[in-house]
């Protein structure tokens, strides 16, 4: 009997681990496509690599282009701040 509950939980933590990284998935390919269709107009890949891994805040730099005309959602800023590693996700910042 614990042999089977040991499996079902070893089962169950497989699953869970593989969901997780399948979501990881998803999110840098939602990312990927919000960057596309939204800063990419404007800007090259590269200058977004170049900024995000010199550790801008790109949470002031989402804010700073939305004030230049940019149009994100709520759930694009959201996608892109996890993606873009932030501590929360891209939001206004208090003013």
């Amino acid at each position: 009997m614990k042999i089977r509950f040991t499996a079902l939980m070893l089962a169950l933590f497989v699953a869970a681990v593989a969901q997780a990284a399948g979501e990881g998935k998803d999110l840098e390919k939602q990312a990927s496509e919000i960057i596309e269709q939204r800063c990419t107009k404007c800007h090259t890949d590269a200058q977004i690599k170049a900024a995000v891994s010199a550790g801008k805040d790109m949470g002031a730099i989402v804010e700073q282009m939305e004030q230049r005309g940019a149009k994100l959602t709520g759930n694009e800023k959201e996608v892109i701040g996890i993606f873009w590693k932030e501590e929360a996700p891209v939001k206004k910042s208090a003013k």
